[in-house]
């Protein structure tokens, strides 16, 4: 990587002291040599009468000169052509076309030597189809495959890079090529697609293809020798022979095949669950099989599902029994089935309709713990359906949930403490990208605690973990958030780091090591090649797992890894088999079988106690003076229950609207004092999932947690303080003075908790004590105006205060990295200097007159991250942000009157619903005009669709949308099931899913 580096920065700056070399505003004759930053071109143009190319000043433009068909007569399309390098080289440039309205393909792309040759593959910008969007795409080796479609529509510059590494330089069959994009100059360079495949690339190219006259500008062209390693590309060492594997001799490796999950908007979306929005994705076909290595490696198959999915296959601890998650077929869900080694006897074990059981495992007690939707809920930043942690006996009897998250908890194994080991995504005021860490809890779902990477911004996945027998260590993929759950596969030592690179022990590929940072992207790991994923660890250096097949699209083999660097592919299916090969694992005996946690919850409580040792112990904390602490606020983070097609889009989807930068809604329970010593001990509702915040005496957050947390009924849970380094907790001090008298009761924040609105609990302050001065015509106003009239998403104020962020600085969907005191919230928000200190005006300060109420409730606001709905639920799903009373074709026509994008999110507050004649869309056209009265109309209008239908911020909001009703009532369902199975198993009593 550092040699790549060197090398790039080294050729840019000898680019950047040489110009390029040509006369201004010439055209090109067929044949012609032009010097582009040093390198010699070619241009060919085979028929001048069709098509000519031109420079000026650093730019290279394309133009065909009358409608000519160059889709078939590819002799007739312009090319500009270079000599590559015999290394490893890029070909990248900033390419403009000047219309989206003719059929249009211009790029880069590579050929070989042969005069007027068809390209190996294109990539650019393509408005070749009959919607005329805009595409990146590549075509090796066959038209259409791979496409991606990058941008939106009407996009016309985008600036392009297409890598080549040889096959001779990477140690592969084939060559290797990525393709990177980026919408603007200062944006970095994101990958599109990535390919392996022996194409013609004796020259690279500039090229326009079109059937109308168009034109396509090239600027910034670049030429760029590339170092012989490739970052991302292993250099893998091979084994000779299975028989250089001993520790697989005479074993029986059981495998899935079935395809690759069909791609998604995350690593979690793999269920395709019935009733669900990507239902359509789910894709047939599978088989469980083992491969025999004491019969000559003969391949068995235990059970085949032609039109279904078979996945997470998990062995029993005496090797005789399998379970698996299976789905029949598309009209069917996910749900656990169990297989008799000896007699190939199956058993179902759970059952339901649209909801899906996924990911099982064998507990040391005999029961079994598993990932369900059975608690419906949805990623925050999307649309997708989310899994939590259950478990249920051996024959499938008193399923009970012990994970209640917001988001995904998964890919359960157990640790040999018996603690069960799981990947969860969950996001508290923080970015969704790079939430999902390893989390371990008890199998009572006591303690619930995190065990590597809530921090680490790359990888944005960790996956599939599993403890590597005869050590501390652990396997997992490092994957990315917006891919397949597949990346690298990474070796973690927790006892030298919980965070970043420095617990790593070893990583398949190695060179895939520099993608891992406290600050990376959470899709970084994308660009791993090929990938890995599902690890078995079966000695204390081996690993099997599943690896992409290079050059054969997304197919994967089982592969053998060592930490001496060993790799080799063991077994793909045939070549025509679409199939690739996943969950690879021995069946045999484990060695040694977990020990036993005995559960302490008492399901017949409904609540549990916290306790915090020392709240100055850790993240920055120790910089605040001991005494500054006087409160600890207890805030509830809800699940999202219903979602939108409609998004507002900020950091990440928030389908529908919910706030500015963020997509949590909050309810706060209350607050608990903090002892003089830090410590505080507190009883909260039980299965709520939780977060503290630490107040000092005028009320005004120290200090967030940016993760969440549950209690069990019954349970007594604690912690050293908020600390960084976790692996530092100790016992707490027999001194702990919240330790010793009974815990505290929350003290509730002006009235009975609820859900946090901003139009309910901040705005009336506004409408009392400020609009005076910040109302529309107030002198005010220019600074800020706070009137609180409704808009198409929020409300005029808040959006003012968000908007201009002078005036409220928070978090909002903040980075992975902790977040020191006092660096967001109240302490650093002018708004709340004013409001606790005034305006630093005597006379008008009089006139403020706040209430230590209203001050409170101000702070409050902004130290939980200035939240503006309290709830996902809608009465316009349909419509903009899923908030807007306005339909598309009022939008779009409004826009037309007063010209003025209405779509864009800046623009938002343009329209008001409350005094609709003020709204600020209307103030450039005449009140006499037709186009005015229009405008007032339908503005008007959506008043008058709110008042039928109040949405979220107003009073009278219902549940109308069918389908929001639908799923509250399935919600609703949900819970009283799952009380009905606590009340049994409280009494001792067996209950089971009822059989379909």
């Amino acid at each position: 990587m550092r040699i790549f580096i060197f090398l790039f920065s080294l050729f840019t700056i000898f680019l950047s002291a040489n110009s390029p070399v040509f006369a201004d505003n010439a055209a090109l004759m067929p044949n012609q040599q032009v010097t582009i930053q040093e390198t010699t071109w070619t241009a060919e143009i085979p028929d001048p009468q069709k098509a000519k190319i031109s420079q000026n000043a650093g730019t290279v433009t394309f133009s065909a000169l009358k409608n000519t068909d160059m889709w078939n007569q590819r002799n007739a399309a312009p090319i500009l052509k270079t000599k590559t390098p015999e290394g490893n080289f890029a070909i990248q440039a900033c390419v403009e076309m000047d219309s989206t309205k003719v059929a249009a393909v211009t790029g880069i792309t590579v050929y070989s030597g042969k005069s007027s040759a068809v390209p190996a593959f294109t990539f650019g910008l393509d408005h070749w189809n009959a919607s005329q969007k805009v595409k990146f795409q590549g075509l090796p080796p066959s038209p259409n495959n791979p496409e991606k479609q990058i941008s939106t529509p009407g996009t016309l510059k985008v600036y392009l890079r297409l890598e080549c590494y040889r096959k001779t330089l990477t140690n592969r069959r084939t060559d290797m090529y990525i393709v990177y994009y980026k919408p603007e100059e200062c944006r970095p360079w994101t990958e599109v697609s990535r390919f392996f495949s022996n194409v013609p690339n004796d020259y690279a190219a500039l090229f326009l293809k079109t059937s109308s006259a168009q034109n396509a500008t090239f600027k910034d062209i670049q030429l760029i020798p590339l170092a012989d390693n490739l970052e991302m590309v292993e250099k893998i060492i091979p084994v000779a022979s299975l028989t250089d594997i001993p520790s697989l001799k005479g074993k029986k490796l059981l495998f899935v095949a079935r395809l690759q999950y069909k791609n998604d908007h995350h690593n979690t979306a793999t269920m395709f669950q019935n009733d669900e929005i990507n239902t359509g994705s789910f894709t047939g076909g599978s088989a469980l099989r083992y491969i025999d290595y004491a019969d000559n490696g003969k391949v068995i198959t235990l059970l085949e599902s032609p039109d279904g999915v078979i996945r997470d296959p998990e062995i029993s601890w005496d090797g005789k029994r399998i379970l698996f998650s299976m789905r029949k077929n598309r009209d069917d869900d996910y749900h656990i089935y169990e297989m008799e080694w000896e007699t190939r006897k199956i058993t179902q074990l759970t059952f339901g309709r649209a909801l899906s059981d996924i990911d099982p495992a064998y507990l040391p007690d005999g029961r079994i713990v598993f990932s369900s939707t059975r608690e419906p809920k949805f990623c925050m930043c999307n649309r997708h359906i989310m899994c939590n942690l259950y478990t249920m006996d051996a024959d499938g009897a008193n399923i009970h949930q012990i994970g209640h998250s917001t988001l995904f908890e998964g890919h359960s194994s157990i640790l040999p403490d018996g603690r069960i080991l799981y990947d969860r995504w969950e996001y508290v005021d923080r970015n969704f990208g790079d939430a999902q860490g390893l989390w371990v809890t008890n199998p009572d779902g006591t303690n619930h605690a995190l065990y590597f990477g809530n921090n680490t911004g790359a990888p944005g996945g960790i996956l599939d973990a599993r403890p590597i027998p005869g050590t501390n260590l652990i396997c997992c993929t490092f994957s990315s958030c917006h891919d397949r759950p597949w990346g690298a596969i990474a070796v973690i030592d927790r006892s030298k780091s919980i965070e970043g690179p420095d617990g790593v022990l070893h990583i398949f590929p190695e060179s895939s090591r520099s993608l891992i940072k406290i600050k990376g992207h959470y899709d970084a790991f994308k660009r791993v090649s090929p990938k890995y994923e599902d690890p078995f660890p079966f000695s204390d250096s081996e690993i099997l797992c599943s690896r992409q097949i290079i050059g054969q699209g997304e197919k994967t083999a089982i592969c053998y890894l060592s930490f001496d660097g060993r790799q080799q592919e063991l077994y793909a299916e045939p070549e025509d088999s679409p199939y690739g090969c996943f969950d690879p694992m021995i069946i045999q005996p484990h060695h040694q079988i977990p020990r036993v946690i005995q559960s302490r919850i008492d399901l017949t409580k409904k609540t549990g106690v916290f306790y915090v040792s020392d709240v100055y112990n850790g993240s920055g904390m120790d910089e605040i003076p001991r005494g500054t602490a006087k409160w600890l606020r207890v805030v509830e983070s809800p699940e999202k229950r219903f979602w939108t097609r409609g998004a507002w889009s900020t950091t990440g989807e928030q389908a529908p609207a919910m706030a500015w930068d963020d997509f949590n809604n909050k309810r706060i329970l209350g607050t608990v004092p903090i002892e003089e010593d830090g410590s505080a001990s507190f009883e909260v509702p039980a299965d709520t999932f939780l977060y503290f915040q630490i107040l000092d005496e005028e009320g005004r957050m120290i200090q967030s947690m940016r993760s969440g947390t549950i209690v069990r009924p019954g349970e007594t849970q604690g912690c050293i303080g908020c600390h960084d380094d976790r692996l530092n907790a100790v016992a707490p001090r027999h001194t702990v003075k919240a330790l010793l008298r009974q815990p505290n009761q929350l003290k509730s924040w002006y009235g009975p908790s609820r859900l946090f609105s901003y139009t309910s609990e901040i705005q009336p302050i506004f409408d009392k004590h400020c609009l005076k001065c910040h109302d529309v015509d107030g002198p005010g106003a220019k600074k800020i105006c706070l009137a609180g009239d409704k808009n198409i998403v929020f409300n005029n104020s808040y959006f003012e205060l968000r908007k201009n962020k002078n005036f409220v600085k928070v978090v909002g969907a903040g980075p992975a990295e902790v977040q020191m005191p006092r660096t967001w919230g109240s302490y650093v928000s002018p708004l709340a200097k004013i409001v606790l200190y005034g305006h630093g005006v005597p006379e008008r300060d009089a006139k403020l007159n706040l209430s230590p109420e209203e001050k409170d409730r101000i702070i409050t606001w902004i130290d939980i991250n200035a939240p503006y709905y309290s709830d996902y639920s809608t009465s316009m799903p349909k419509n903009r942000y899923g908030r807007s009373p306005l339909n598309s074709g009022q939008t779009i026509r409004l826009s037309q009157l007063t010209g003025i994008d209405l779509n864009k999110q800046g623009n938002a507050n343009q329209v008001w619903f409350d005094r609709v004649e003020l709204s600020p869309c209307l103030k450039k056209l005449n009140k006499n005009t037709p186009e005015y009265k229009e405008a007032l109309e339908i503005i008007t209008a959506g008043k008058t669709a709110l008042q039928n239908a109040p949405r979220n911020d107003m009073p009278g909001f219902q549940l109308i949308v069918p389908s929001e009703q639908n799923a509250q009532q399935k919600y609703q369902e949900r819970l009283k099931e799952e009380e009905y199975r606590i009340q049994k198993i409280i009494q001792g009593e067996k209950v089971y899913d009822p059989k379909e």
